[in-house]
């Protein structure tokens, strides 16, 4: 009985320890960015997001009142490289947080990051809206929901098509990778639009990065419906913190 209780001991004590240490996790995770969502004022309108319903069951065009369009930048002969190779395995999920994926597409194949048109040179709608790169936020950080990178341009039509493509689960941080590869091929372009850097100073608010650079460029690219959202009172997503 003796022995028994000697073990017991250590073993409570371990349960304890693990619990506090999750405790201070979980209290560390949900602190983090508190000034953004310190920030955030719900317009009332009790918006899909704030009813919870899961991003894969919302009619996401309800939410279209919030995306105008880009602005038109002057034309001066430079176009960007469209396509990219991919830097990693980019995987889509039927739920965030699965395993295994639905779709992985693989490293190193060529696929199309915004659409055909171009917004860093011509006058654009919003067609690549939960495409690719610019995914739904989902309430877990990390992870987002939207249409995986097109091999073919027509394809990049995620907003308005009528026969639109299949739409998963992906984590941030892989299409932030991707991101950064485009801006890598598309640097010098990128960083002679001075205009288009003004135009994010305007629109992007709560962008952690205040100059030019690649962070910022990879950061407003994946949470441009973040920032939408949360600049109409009808979500704040936890990847911008």
């Amino acid at each position: 009985m003796k022995n028994r209780k000697k073990l017991l001991i250590p073993a409570c004590v371990a349960v304890v320890i693990a619990c506090a240490i999750g405790a201070f996790l979980l209290t560390r995770d949900s602190n983090s960015g508190s000034a953004v969502l310190e920030g955030f004022v719900d317009n009332g309108l009790g918006e899909l997001y704030s009813q919870g319903v899961p991003v894969d069951e919302m009619d996401l065009l309800t939410f279209g009142k919030y995306f105008g369009k880009m602005y038109p930048l002057p034309d001066d002969g430079l176009r960007y490289v469209k396509t990219v190779a991919l830097p990693c395995d980019v995987h889509y999920y039927a739920h965030p947080g699965d395993w295994w994926p639905v779709l992985t597409l693989k490293k190193g194949q060529e696929v199309y990051v915004l659409s055909a048109n171009g917004w860093l040179d011509d006058f654009v709608d919003n067609y690549d809206v939960g495409y690719g790169p610019r995914c739904w936020p989902d309430y877990r950080k990390g992870w987002r929901y939207g249409q995986p990178f097109a091999t073919d341009d027509s394809h990049v039509d995620a907003w308005f098509s009528e026969d639109p493509a299949p739409k998963y689960y992906v984590k941030t941080e892989e299409l932030e990778a991707v991101v950064g590869a485009f801006y890598d091929v598309n640097e010098e372009i990128v960083l002679k639009k001075t205009e288009w850097f003004d135009m994010l100073s305007k629109d992007f608010a709560e962008c952690p990065y205040e100059e030019p650079s690649r962070e910022r460029f990879v950061w407003c690219v994946t949470r441009y419906i973040d920032e939408r959202l949360f600049q109409g009172g009808a979500f704040c997503s936890k990847d911008m913190s």
